[in-house]
């Protein structure tokens, strides 16, 4: 991309927005930034710290007419026909990850997926530090990637990437590449599941390694490897005494003392075939798994009061994250659960209330959805 030549609005003030901002200041890069909700003291401030002209209101075709390159944040809708017609028009549309990918001289493992990304992210950049290797992670999650080209030089980037993310840049050269599942969820900003499937299989597109889960692997075209439970090239088992998880790379028994949760198990299981594919020797990993931990929100065991669990999985804002949190426990649940559907079907969750609920709460503005289901 010509940057210096082309006219650019940055859509979006948020924490990717400014972080875009901030990084076409320091290349000295004219640009110009939009927010549908921008006070006159918002817009004020970027005008002083950026020396920019800012719009605010409604976005239409008008406004987008003097622009050449559009760099959108992942929260603006790419579906609507604005955009489409911006493409048609000419336009470019790009986002931070494409800016990043162009300028970063390090290693990039991208992970995406509908749930668990967080976690995995985590965990890997922390596995990698550990093993001495200067590991930083962005995207969907801590910093801005913008931000950390402004670090200390990094040998690796973990990215933990949205559909969204992967919408607005359907090539990243990753060397490892991984889906960990794919389940309904954003269908209000999609036309179908098949729709959302093809956006979370994109990241596929240009990488050098591919790891899916057992699912997804019937979707991908792609030279991959896969991972699942009891089956796939990296492999999980349990019983009741204790769990092991096994490839034609590794195999290891574990004992009930370390990651009780089942969720944890198949992500350290992810975690050593990352480790596999970036030629590290699970030996060397496996030592440090005793230190991962779930994160905050996150199927988090925040108490135990007179014998009863509560659980904190306030992050499990889909159907697939759900199912997966509450098939984890070994008593009885009671789930305290709503919120905004986003299009999901909630027909999946009918056998496993059934199975493992005791009784449901339901709160928030679908909760009458949720009933009727």
């Amino acid at each position: 991309m010509n940057l210096a030549n082309s006219n650019i609005l940055i859509l979006g003030v948020g924490v990717t927005g400014l972080s875009c901002a901030r990084y076409l200041k320091t290349k000295g890069i004219n640009f110009c930034m939009f927010d549908q909700k921008l006070s006159v003291e918002k817009s004020a401030s970027l005008n002083a710290e950026f020396k920019t002209t800012c719009y605010s209101g409604e976005l239409n075709e008008s406004l987008l007419e003097g622009f050449d390159l559009l760099v959108l944040s992942p929260g603006i809708a790419l579906n609507q026909p604005l955009f489409k017609n911006a493409v048609k028009a000419g336009k470019r549309i790009t986002s931070d990850i494409e800016l990043f990918a162009n300028e970063t001289t390090a290693k990039l493992i991208g992970i995406t997926g509908s749930n668990g990304k967080t976690t995995v992210t985590t965990w890997v950049t922390k596995i990698l530090k550990k093993l001495g290797v200067r590991a930083v992670m962005g995207g969907n999650v801590g910093t801005p990637v913008l931000d950390l080209l402004n670090a200390q030089q990094a040998d690796v980037v973990v990215l933990e990437l949205s559909s969204f993310q992967l919408d607005l840049y359907k090539n990243i050269p990753l060397d490892i590449a991984v889906i960990l599942n794919i389940t309904q969820d954003h269908l209000d900003r999609y036309d179908d599941f098949a729709h959302y499937q093809r956006s979370k299989l994109s990241i596929c597109d240009n990488a050098k390694q591919c790891l899916v889960d057992m699912p997804t692997s019937k979707l991908l075209k792609q030279t991959h490897k896969t991972f699942g439970v009891k089956q796939g090239d990296y492999r999980i088992t349990q019983n009741k005494s204790d769990w092991s998880v096994d490839s034609d790379a590794f195999s290891y028994q574990y004992s009930n003392t370390v990651l009780l949760n089942e969720v944890e198990r198949l992500n350290a299981l992810i975690v050593l075939s990352i480790a596999t594919l970036f030629k590290i020797t699970p030996s060397s990993v496996d030592p440090l798994l005793k230190s991962l931990k779930g994160l905050e929100h996150r199927n988090q065991l925040v108490a135990n009061i007179k014998g009863i669990n509560y659980v904190n999985d306030s992050k499990g804002t889909n159907v697939g994250a759900s199912i997966a949190a509450i098939k984890s426990q070994n008593t009885p649940v009671v789930l305290i659960a709503g919120g905004l559907a986003k299009g999901a079907d909630f027909s999946n969750y009918k056998t496993v209330v059934n199975n493992y609920c005791k009784a449901m709460v339901l709160i928030g503005e679908d909760a009458q959805l949720m009933d009727s289901a």
